[in-house]
């Protein structure tokens, strides 16, 4: 027998003629998070995008042919040279093409500039953090409501989504289950929709009809969702 095999065939003995577990030993003398069951876990602080971060993801992602700037706590990307329908063009021939109507659209309306602008306003990540948690944590009272008022037992229409109570029981239930839902709805707190750290970031962009060419529409639609998903990761 090596070394080896005798100093755990010791270890063994010693934890059989104790009475002492593996698993309780290891909660007791092994470090917080080391051994076969943890007694806590520290939860994962989260990560934000500072503000120049923010700044340079802005860069990086904007469409070919667009421009950055930033005035104060705005960060504003915009392309010259657009032709920007907000109403229906008149009159067209019938069956136009789509190259027929951008024509008749550039004769009709002059170019413009078309602005995305980031607007950045001043909140904390404590406060964020805090409200978040509060908040999640009367999401999970909401969540519950379903169980405390035995909603499973009332029947429903799964096409259409809708409890269906017929009894004056289920209508009670139904209503208390409403009433403390709205109750609690009404605590929850209004935050930022998109975060960096420090600030709330909401994202302006003007409505428009149809946008010539083409080209800018598609470039506007993917360069906003790849912002939002870069806001959006913790």
């Amino acid at each position: 027998m090596n070394n080896q095999s005798f100093t755990l065939l010791v270890f063994t003995l010693f934890f059989l003629l104790s009475g002492i577990s593996l698993e309780g030993y290891c909660q007791k003398v092994l470090p917080i998070g080391v051994g076969l069951n943890p007694t806590r876990t520290i939860p994962k602080k989260q990560r934000f995008l500072s503000k120049e971060q923010f700044y340079s993801k802005v860069e990086l992602k904007k469409p070919m042919g667009w421009s950055v700037t930033r005035r104060d706590d705005k960060v504003i990307v915009a392309r010259d040279g657009l032709w920007i329908l907000t109403t229906p063009l008149k009159d067209l021939p019938l069956g136009v093409s789509e190259q027929e109507k951008e024509a008749i659209a550039k004769k009709r309306i002059q170019p413009t500039t078309y602005e995305i602008t980031f607007h950045l306003e001043s909140y904390s990540s404590k406060k964020f953090e805090e409200t978040q948690q509060y908040n999640d944590n009367l999401k999970t009272q909401i969540h519950a409501l379903k169980e405390t008022h035995a909603l499973a037992t009332i029947p429903k229409d799964d096409e259409m989504g809708y409890f269906i109570a017929t009894s004056k029981e289920e209508k009670n239930q139904l209503a208390n289950y409403w009433v403390e839902k709205e109750q609690l709805e009404d605590l929850i707190k209004e935050m930022p929709e998109y975060y960096i750290s420090g600030y709330g970031v909401t994202i302006e962009r003007p409505s428009f009809l149809e946008m010539f060419p083409k080209s800018a529409d598609v470039q506007i639609e993917t360069f906003i969702s790849e912002i939002q998903q870069i806001l959006l990761q913790k």
